[in-house]
């Protein structure tokens, strides 16, 4: 009698088991091109920790459609536990510059944060290079002074330095649309965020305005970089410093270099609609982390460099300033 009464008396049906209505507010929007694909992949999450994948039949026909499905399809064999998110994932995160960039970042951030609890010694730290970096895992060098990741053991640094290599995933390539990221980014939720150099980057890729000076305060700023880092002999070391001086009073600052970057990164922003515009903000952006004045601490990361490859394929005289601001970086990396 007490079975008879149990089967007789509805219940609601589990979670876990209920299926959504198909049109209702909970049905996914159609996806019949690269902005609503990108858009239902995120799923209101910028950082695309975990991406809601349309069916592959879906993402097949769409821009990218191939990239996509390679992403879906990695995604899906490490979640079924079929291979680890290393390097298939790792290639599109860093050797690209289409939508699976950002898409592929965000996923293996999400990653990595289910490892950074961990993380206490550099031997830790090693199995999350392949996760967090364009690098590949090395024998560990006994005579650094300090472990390469150390700026991820703390947790406010470690998560600024996660979330904005995504956002920057979304500038790799002038072709990636940043309209489905910027819409994530609007609300309190993502307030720090969409405050950040990239989110104020990616929101002003519309802006079609003036953008004044922009170029030629990139470019001084280039050329005193350049400048210092090539002062080798004591001639070349005198005239620096007469130029150094020189910008000093100038422009009334201990930091020529820095606030010349910064003051191009505002004047480009209001023009970014336009790629080679869009470009050269990212060379100002990079060139501040390099020198160590970018506004969303850490500027530690052995990423800091790829931008200036990113900037590369937004042509023009973006190529050309990525191109002196990468043999700035590598020769103040030689000079330690």
């Amino acid at each position: 009698m007490i079975l008879l009464l149990a089967l007789g008396c509805p219940r609601p049906l589990p979670p876990h088991l209920q299926v959504a209505p198909t049109d209702g507010p909970m049905a996914q929007a159609p996806v019949t091109n690269l902005e609503e694909a990108l858009t239902a992949i995120l799923a209101g999450d910028p950082i695309a920790r975990s991406p809601k994948l349309p069916p592959v039949e879906v993402l097949g026909p769409v821009d990218h459609g191939a990239d996509l499905v390679a992403f879906a399809e990695a995604v899906k064999r490490v979640e079924t536990g079929e291979g680890g998110p290393g390097q298939e994932l790792g290639r599109m995160a860093w050797h690209g510059d289409g939508p699976t960039v950002p898409l592929a970042r965000g996923y293996l951030w999400r990653q990595a944060e289910n490892r950074l609890g961990g993380l206490v010694s550099q031997d830790d730290g090693d199995t999350l290079v392949d996760l967090v970096t364009p690098l590949r895992t090395v024998p560990t060098d006994a005579a650094h002074a300090r472990d390469p990741l150390s700026f991820l053991i703390d947790e406010g640094a470690r998560r600024v330095y996660g979330e904005r290599q995504v956002l920057e995933g979304w500038l790799a390539g002038p072709g990636i649309p940043s309209g489905p990221v910027v819409r994530a980014l609007q609300g309190p939720a993502t307030t720090r965020l969409a405050g950040s150099p990239a989110g104020r980057l990616l929101a002003a890729r519309t802006a079609r305005g003036d953008v004044g000076e922009g170029f030629a305060l990139l470019e001084r700023a280039t050329l005193l970089s350049l400048t210092r880092t090539a002062a080798d002999r004591d001639g070349e070391q005198a005239a620096w410093a007469d130029m150094l001086l020189a910008a000093r009073e100038e422009l009334g600052t201990e930091d020529p270099e820095g606030a010349l970057l910064d003051a191009a990164f505002e004047s480009l922003l209001a023009g970014a609609a336009d790629d080679e515009v869009a470009g050269a903000a990212l060379v100002a952006l990079a060139g501040r982390r390099w020198l160590g004045r970018c506004a969303d601490v850490p500027c530690d990361g052995l990423d800091r460099t790829a931008l200036f490859t990113a900037a590369r394929g937004y042509g023009g005289r973006a190529d050309a300033l990525a191109r002196v601001w990468a043999v700035v970086a590598l020769k103040d990396a030689m000079d330690g």
